[in-house]
This record gives C-alpha cells, sequence and structure tokens, in this order.
C-alpha cells in the first residue's frame, strides 16, 4: 500500500513503535524534540507536532515549545520527531520500500549520503539525518519522491534504522549540496530555457505549490501561484511565462490557456497584495540571481517621488544644500544599503527562528557596481525631464547632463539643478 492510499484511508494509521535504543546519540543529545499524534483533517491523516510539557500543539519553528529526548519519548503520545536545523538536515523519501527492499533511486541516494537512515512512520518510505546545510531552499523534487528540507520541519523518529546503513549520523555537507542540486535545485532549471520574460524570484515562490494526486482540475493551484505573481508585481505577459515556467515542473491536471491565466491574476489581485513580496526578502536563498533583482525592484517600489537615480554611471541621490539649492550626492555602499534595509524587511533563519538582518553585503555591491543593470532599473515615465531641467554648478555655470539617463519625477522637472563641481 502506498503512503497516500494510507493517510486517505478511514482507518487510523498504525503506530509505530520507537526502538530508542538505535537512535544515535548525536540526536538525543539536541534539545529539539517534540511529540507527535495522527491527526484526521478534511478526511486525511497527518501528523500533528506536541508540546509535551503543555499538551499543546508544538511549533517547528518555535523554540519554546521543544524538549528533551527524555522529555518526549515518555510522553503520551504516538511517537516522538526531531526538528530540523541548526546544521541538522533531513532527506524524506516516499513510496520507496517494496516487499522490505529500497527501489534504485533510494538506494542511490542512501548510499551517497551514507548516514543514519531509518524506515518511516508508514513502513513505505525511508528518512536520513545528517549534518549539513542546504545550498538552497527546502521542497519536493519535481517528481515529488525526493524531500529536503534543514529547518522549519520536524522529522517523525522511530529508531528503525535499515540494515546496512551506519548508525551514527554524519557529517554530509558536499554529498547533500550535491544530491540537492540534483533533485531539488533542478527544478529552477527551467528558468533560463523559457526566454527573459521568467521572473526568477516569484518562479521561487511559486515552486512552494506542489502538485497533489487528490486535485481535481488544479484551478486552486493556479489561484495560487497567480497569487504570487500579484504580490511579485509581474506584468501579464511576464506572469505568464512564469507560471508555464512553473508548470514545466509541476504540470496541472488540464491544459490552461493564456486567457484562463490571466483571468485567474484578476481574481489574485482580489485576494493578495500587489508587491508585497517585495518588502520582504529571505536572505536564507543565498543566491543573487533571485535575491538582488527582488532587493532591486524593492528599492523602485520605494523610490516615489524618485529621488534616487542613476548620473555619470554611479548611484545617486538629490539632496538639499545649506543654502536649500538642490545637490547629487554619489552614494557608497553604506548609504546604498541604507536604503535597501529601507525599502524591504531582510529576514533569514536562525535556528529555525526567522530573525531581521541588514542586507547582505553582496547584494549591496552587486548593484552599484553594475551600472546598467538587466534585471531592473530605477525608472519613471517622464523621461525627458532631464532635458528640460537647467543644470549649473556652485560658481552659477551652465552645465549639461552627462548621461542621458538620469531620471527625474515630474514635480522636479522645472527646477534648477544645482552641483558640485566634482560630482559633474
Amino acid at each position: 500500500m502506498t503512503k497516500q492510499a494510507i493517510l486517505m484511508s478511514s482507518d487510523k494509521p498504525a503506530v509505530r513503535p520507537v526502538d530508542s535504543d538505535s537512535i544515535p546519540d548525536a540526536l538525543k543529545d539536541l534539545t529539539r524534540w517534540v511529540g507527535w499524534r495522527w491527526t484526521n483533517r478534511n478526511g486525511r491523516w497527518g501528523k500533528l507536532p506536541i508540546n509535551v510539557r503543555t499538551c499543546g500543539n508544538a511549533s517547528s519553528t518555535n523554540p519554546a515549545t521543544w524538549t528533551t529526548f527524555a522529555e518526549a519519548i515518555d510522553a503520551e503520545c504516538d511517537g516522538v520527531g526531531v526538528v530540523l536545523g541548526d546544521g541538522l538536515a533531513g532527506v524524506d523519501l516516499d513510496d520507496c520500500r517494496r516487499d522490505g527492499e529500497l527501489t534504485p533511486l533510494a538506494r542511490s541516494i542512501v548510499a551517497r549520503l551514507a548516514t543514519y537512515t531509518e524506515v518511516s512512520p508508514t513502513g513505505t518510505g525511508v528518512k536520513l539525518l545528517c549534518f549539513a546545510e542546504l545550498p538552497g531552499r527546502g521542497s519536493k523534487s519535481a517528481a515529488g519522491d525526493v524531500e529536503m528540507y534543514d529547518h522549519g520541519r520536524f522529522f517523525v523518529v522511530t529508531g528503525q534504522r535499515v540494515d546496512g546503513t551506519p548508525a551514527t549520523v554524519e557529517d554530509r555537507r558536499a554529498e547533500l549540496a550535491a544530491v540537492w542540486r540534483e533533485y531539488i535545485g533542478a527544478k529552477a532549471s527551467v528558468v533560463p530555457t523559457l526566454g527573459g520574460n521568467v521572473d526568477a524570484a516569484a518562479l521561487n515562490d511559486m515552486l512552494r505549490h506542489v502538485a497533489k494526486p487528490t486535485e481535481n482540475d488544479g484551478s486552486k493551484r493556479l489561484l495560487c501561484v497567480a497569487c504570487r505573481a500579484v504580490e511579485h508585481d509581474l506584468a501579464d505577459d511576464v506572469a505568464i511565462a512564469t507560471i508555464r515556467a512553473y508548470e514545466v515542473s509541476q504540470p496541472f491536471p488540464v491544459s490552461w490557456s493564456d486567457s484562463d491565466i490571466i483571468a485567474r491574476l484578476r481574481d489574485a489581485e482580489a485576494k493578495a497584495e500587489r508587491g508585497a513580496a517585495m518588502r520582504m526578502i529571505d536572505t536564507s536563498v543565498r543566491d543573487l540571481a533571485i535575491i538582488t533583482p527582488r532587493a532591486w525592484r524593492a528599492l523602485q517600489l520605494a523610490n516615489q517621488p524618485e529621488f534616487l537615480f542613476r548620473y555619470a554611471d554611479a548611484a545617486s541621490r538629490i539632496e538639499r544644500g545649506d543654502r536649500n539649492d538642490l545637490l547629487i550626492k554619489r552614494l557608497n555602499a553604506s548609504q546604498m544599503r541604507h536604503h535597501l534595509a529601507g525599502a524591504a524587511k531582510w529576514i533569514k533563519y536562525e535556528k529555525t527562528r526567522q530573525v531581521f538582518v541588514a542586507p547582505p553585503r553582496d547584494v549591496v555591491e552587486d548593484r552599484p557596481s553594475d551600472p546598467r543593470p538587466a534585471a531592473a532599473d530605477f525608472r519613471s515615465d517622464h523621461r525627458n525631464a532631464h532635458v528640460r531641467a537647467r543644470w549649473i554648478a556652485p560658481d552659477n555655470r551652465r552645465l549639461q547632463p552627462r548621461k542621458p539617463d538620469i531620471l527625474w519625477s515630474d514635480r522636479r522637472a522645472g527646477d534648477t539643478r544645482r552641483a558640485r563641481a566634482a560630482d559633474v
């Protein structure tokens, strides 16, 4: 019987006994344990984490609900689980045990990681635990048979170790990164093959919505990915291209036309806040190709009315001088970092907790060093404002803008521009 059949059954799944003696000491020493119980929601069984101290629900992102192994194993629950994070990562292989034997894919991954591996609670799969961090976001593979996480999840622990696998949790940083790139990171590889209209950051968020065998026509999932497109403030053509890229990795049960997608985008605008994703940037992704365009777009949205611009191939800002005159001041990396911090909330996951951080220096240096970024730019509908404005130096000499890419708002278009001689 498959895992899906067990979870959709009307009968409660069997409770697999915990073999405490086989659980590695490296796991027992962690204060990251929870209990869990089988619970049925909408006709499907799932594993609910339990705070054994309060008998209430536990959370994989709240350390206050975790405990020691000794306390968890003594609780009246269906089993125990360990919360991933703080260097502990997990791999979940579903429906890979058939008559007690592993499938070729499972055998390959188990052999490559060579770490503590045990039978899953349903008996249909295996789970691997190792000390490592993923090079990107934890997720399911495109086929849905491999899951990998390094924070924000708890793994049920049975202690029923798979024969022939190590009895200890091993350090497998390089090995896990290679497996992640092959099975999880490959989902994003569709981006460069589908043209420049695909938004990588939006696609990365859309891929959280995984196809499920129980869905009907996929319309609900289409609405979910349309909401992500709205949150990333994508134009209709970019949204369609990005959703098509998502569809390559997570196909819909039925074929949706471009007009169907546009209709869903209109529905999503009533449910999601346009541009909301730009005001929350997760640095845990560790990929400048995703983070930097999102940061630059957040800066664009916050630049109203426009006071940041490029001048002489450098990021610059309009300021008022001592005589209330307008000055052009180039921005260094520290100043640009300040503006990026104000344009969005920057977060990362630290020991499964979401914490606020400053914009990474790599992101700050990624854009000012490139005067003509391909992904985004400061934009204005008033492209000729720099021609209509008069530019004068401190000694009242008439100046001409050095570059035709100074973009202003209409409100400032008629002002007299006074610039320091060093800046022109």
